[in-house]
């Protein structure tokens, strides 16, 4: 699937808190799109993510899928078995894998500018 020039403007990415998965959400943010999420943990970036605009979801059941025009997910979850796949494919909503998204932003890179937020790491004393 061709995301020709980010023509989606609300991401929803399964597993959100993942490191890679994070990291084009905060990209995704600070280019101004709404961006929601699913995670089973709670942590620090979830935490940060929430704080920087993102809408990040605990449980599956509670996801209305038609407030968004695009599914992320990772190799970590399984396609054939994971419940918001399933409701993103029943209402026609594309899937694409986090590779694929991170080819088209970094290839659309220099045509916006972005504010990526960095976490401060305390000195140890």
């Amino acid at each position: 699937m061709s995301l020709n020039r980010l023509s989606f403007q609300k991401p929803f990415f399964l597993g959100i808190g993942g490191s890679g998965m994070s990291s084009l959400a905060f990209l995704l943010l600070s280019k101004g799109l709404k961006v929601g999420g699913y995670d089973g943990k709670h942590s620090a970036v979830v935490e940060k993510l929430v704080l920087n605009g993102a809408t990040v979801l605990h449980k599956s059941d509670v996801l209305e899928v038609e407030n968004y025009d695009l599914a992320v997910y990772s190799s970590a979850i399984r396609l054939e078995s994971h419940p918001l796949v399933k409701k993103f494919k029943d209402k026609g909503i594309p899937l694409v894998h986090r590779s694929e998204l991170l080819h088209q932003v970094m290839s659309e890179k220099n045509k916006f500018p972005s504010r990526v937020p960095t976490v401060k790491r305390r000195r140890a004393l």
